[in-house]
């Protein structure tokens, strides 16, 4: 099981490390793409589902976000 809601950073990740978020070819490459490309030669894909959760900032602020998790077997 992976799960992550791809926030892909420069000041973490330099952007040729990054799995998707880019494009390629001119067309949008998503992570999960990425994921896919990467884990399909071992793993299969079971499935997809969004995953929401809020992050506190402060007392008053908080962070809403939406995580995609992917659920892989090994082949």
């Amino acid at each position: 099981m992976i799960a992550s809601p791809y926030t892909w950073l420069e000041e973490y990740t330099v952007k040729q490390h990054w799995l998707g978020g880019i494009k390629v070819n001119g067309e949008n490459f998503t992570t999960l793409d990425g994921l896919t490309e990467t884990l399909i030669p071992h793993f299969e894909l079971i499935a997809v589902k969004e995953i929401p959760f809020v992050i506190r900032e402060t007392k008053r602020k908080f962070q809403h976000t939406v995580s995609e998790m992917t659920i892989w077997r090994k082949r």
